[in-house]
């Protein structure tokens, strides 16, 4: 087909010979399920009908290829690679995962320094913050804000001290809830 193509730029069957030799394309690197398959494809026929198909399918096999044995050092290694990836934020979502599967502090704290561009960084610090309220307190809130002096939550601290020393019960409101705070 490519040769019909280039030869005859005047012929009424181009578009026809255009469109069958990009499926027939396209369905040998739907066969082959391979990233590189897919980048050959957008390489070669930008221009294709189905190169929006070509370019997700690239970025879901790339994905799977590398990420595939679900691995820490997988998905480390997709986000390092691949920073413009749209599936950047499902990696960084799996890393945030894996490290903090077990709900210490000590999880929160590594993966915040260990990834301080992640997407994700924001709820481990709230995770983190969580985690360090054991009691709940006016000074155990102090004591994060004096002992985490780099995190990005300060609004929300302030919040917490504020409302720290109210007691807020639950009531029926609309066929709903809303709080009442009783001091």
């Amino acid at each position: 087909y490519s040769a019909f193509i280039d030869v005859h730029t005047w012929a009424s069957e181009r578009k026809r010979a255009i469109e069958i030799r990009d499926s027939l394309a396209f369905f040998g690197a739907v066969l082959s399920n391979e990233s590189s398959a897919f980048k050959r494809f957008l390489e070669n026929y930008p221009q294709s009908e189905y190169a929006p198909i070509a370019e997700e399918s690239f970025y879901q096999t790339q994905f799977s290829e590398i990420t595939g044995d679900g691995s820490l050092e997988s998905y480390e290694l997709f986000v390092q690679k691949n920073p413009d990836s749209p599936l950047r934020k499902e990696a960084e979502h799996a890393i945030y995962q894996i490290m903090t599967r077990n709900g210490a502090m000590e999880d929160y704290i590594t993966f915040i320094q260990k990834h301080p561009e992640n997407a994700y960084r924001d709820s481990a610090w709230y995770d983190l913050f969580q985690s360090y309220l054991t009691p709940y307190t006016k000074d155990r809130i102090s004591a994060f804000d004096v002992s985490f002096t780099d995190h990005p939550i300060e609004n929300f601290i302030a919040r917490e001290l504020m409302l720290v020393d109210y007691l807020f019960l639950p009531v029926n409101a609309n066929a709903g809830y809303t709080y009442m705070n009783v001091n």
